[in-house]
């Protein structure tokens, strides 16, 4: 069943076409790679998909300065999910799951300007992934990260897909998504 479709849509930015006649349907559960040079419509593309689906969409973005709000990992998990009016008893609970799976534990009071690129992914992943959304996009995500946690972020990426989540990537660099897009 198509979650995504667009059928000879033109996309435009600020009324000039940057893509033209886009056909393109995503089935549930499948992960997609959108792969072009800098410049060629990827994240126009990505905006335009969330602006369309975002009562489903969770979004990692290529700059982790524009996904946070909060000042440490723990508060913005709070912030998730007291959003999600998750049972606020259980919220304490819920957060260091969440950060251990996300290896980001021992780094829950630090303040998240802090965090290397690659532990700010992580917790935009974190949260993208605790959103209950069936659709998770991701703009160029390991822009800023180093070969440990490209690895991790495509193993959460995987697992996503495994639990039956769309994923939709877009990126410059092909050869790291082969046999999982």
């Amino acid at each position: 069943m198509a979650v995504i479709e667009f059928h000879n849509q033109d996309i435009n930015v600020e009324k000039k076409i940057i893509l033209k006649k886009v056909n393109l349907s995503i089935d549930a559960g499948e992960f997609i790679l959108l792969s072009g040079v800098s410049g060629s419509g990827k994240t126009t593309f990505i905006n335009k998909i969330v602006d369309e689906y975002q009562q489903t969409a969770a979004r990692v973005f290529q700059n982790p300065d524009q996904q946070f709000t909060m000042e440490t990992p723990l508060l913005e998990l709070v912030f998730l999910l007291e959003n999600l009016r998750f049972p606020s008893q259980k919220i304490g609970q819920k957060i260091d799951e969440i950060l251990r799976e996300f290896h980001l534990l021992d780094k829950k009071n630090q303040f998240v300007y802090t965090l290397s690129g690659g532990e700010q992914q992580r917790l935009a992943l974190a949260e993208a992934a605790n959103l209950k959304s069936d659709l998770v996009i991701l703009d160029e995500p390991f822009a800023s990260v180093d070969r440990k946690n490209i690895a991790f972020l495509l193993d959460k990426a995987k697992d996503l897909k495994k639990a039956g989540k769309t994923i939709i990537v877009a990126d410059h660099n092909p050869l790291i998504y082969q046999g999982l897009a």
